[in-house]
């Protein structure tokens, strides 16, 4: 059984929950984590192609949710609104890890472009 009532709907479930959550309930923000990782992480992953960049992004993405959850409007679904969120995090990662590896900025890098 879902943590809301059984006659809601999930869209619905999702209201109540952000609804929950802009009021501070961290147990509902939870259950949004809970629902919508698996979705974002597929999303976020396909666009990195690594685990482990994936993870790190996906904990800053459910942070600032939840530091920006208060400003939620409804005016589109949480999914929506988190997806957004997720893609714009994850592109600016993807620009910001090609200019590192553009500097030699990155995995043990020391900043010095090679020679060619």
């Amino acid at each position: 059984m879902s943590a809301c009532s059984e006659q809601t709907s999930p869209a619905q479930e999702d209201q109540i929950l952000v609804a929950r959550s802009q009021n501070g309930d961290t147990a509902a923000f939870d259950s949004l984590v809970v629902k919508f990782t698996p979705k974002l992480y597929g999303l976020v992953y396909h666009m990195t192609d690594n685990h482990e960049d994936t993870h790190d992004i996906l904990q800053e993405v459910f942070a600032k949710a939840y530091r920006s959850v208060r400003r939620f409007r409804g005016g589109s679904s949480f999914y929506t609104w988190i997806y957004s969120i997720a893609v714009n995090m994850t592109l600016n990662f993807l620009k910001k890890r090609s200019r590192n590896r553009r500097f030699g900025l990155g995995e043990g890098g020391m900043g010095v472009v090679p020679k060619t």
